[in-house]
């Protein structure tokens, strides 16, 4: 029976099954262009051993992507901590428009078939006009559960306390890059002093500042052990409203964490640009 239904279709075009695939037409639009009907369309699929959207789409995710570290999955994980988050079953990162370069390469990492959209500035909840924001959106049940098992998944900022320890500590200064890129500053702070630490003697003293916010407590709390384990002083500030700042203020200690997060492949552009140049600022 396939046979006879499938003879009509011995001419379809690489062409029209390609725009069957990349979504300009759908099931029903091909149908029509060889004048079948959609089930015949879909006998000649099967016989020929052609995937269906859907399959074609799943087929150009990653799907294990999170299942095996590697610089690239602990640098994306330490973003999509920062500014991620799982809606249905798409992993979803947004960041500010001026910097949705980095979106794209994510992107084309974990998926071919990713999607970019933007959202418009608004006024938030805070009454504070929010930048035009870039989204970048892969649909995968797979990778969604996979971070929903290593507690990185939905309501992530209860659950990811417990995961940075498990990153091994070869990748944990990707994670840490990433995270900065989302939720961390790097920024000079002056004071005026003499040479004996008395102010206003018209002496700007340059203070450095490394830092990373967060919900969550204890990621701060195991990422300040990991810095201490690399030699680094750290501290941890609470403002009493639930957020908390790791700040690293030692120029010496901040060259050593920016020689730590680069050279790399991935990072915020804009951010690399600010620390280089504060790094060559005299204190």
């Amino acid at each position: 029976m396939v046979k006879k239904l499938t003879q009509k279709l011995t001419n379809v075009k690489e062409s029209d099954i390609y725009d069957y695939y990349i979504g300009k037409i759908n099931y029903y639009d091909l149908s029509l262009r060889y004048g079948v009907s959609k089930d015949t369309m879909r006998k000649y699929f099967k016989a020929h051993g052609l995937l269906t959207h859907t399959e074609y789409q799943h087929s150009l995710t990653d799907h294990k992507f999170f299942e095996v570290y590697t610089s690239d999955v602990a640098y994306i994980l330490g973003l999509y901590t920062a500014d991620g988050w799982i809606e249905s079953n798409r992993f979803t990162i947004g960041l500010n428009s001026v910097d949705e370069e980095i979106l794209y390469r994510i992107g084309y990492k974990m998926s071919k078939s990713y999607s970019i959209y933007h959202k418009k500035s608004r006024i938030n909840n805070a009454g504070i006009k929010t930048g035009e924001i870039t989204v970048l959106g892969i649909w995968s049940k797979p990778i969604c559960i996979t971070l929903e098992r290593i507690n990185c998944g939905k309501g992530k900022t209860k659950l990811e306390k417990y995961f940075f320890k498990n990153i091994p500590n070869k990748f944990k200064w990707d994670f840490i890059r990433g995270y900065f890129d989302g939720d961390g500053s790097i920024y000079l702070y002056g004071s005026i002093v003499n040479s004996k630490g008395k102010r206003n003697n018209g002496y700007k003293y340059n203070n450095y500042c490394f830092s990373i916010t967060s919900k969550t407590f204890q990621i701060l709390s195991d990422i300040k052990d990991f810095l201490y384990m690399e030699n680094i002083k750290s501290s941890i500030i609470d403002d009493g409203r639930h957020n908390y700042r790791l700040q690293v203020t030692s120029k010496k200690n901040i060259k050593v964490i920016f020689n730590k997060l680069y050279p790399a492949e991935l990072y915020l552009k804009r951010k690399y640009i600010k620390f280089q140049n504060i790094m060559e600022i005299p204190c």
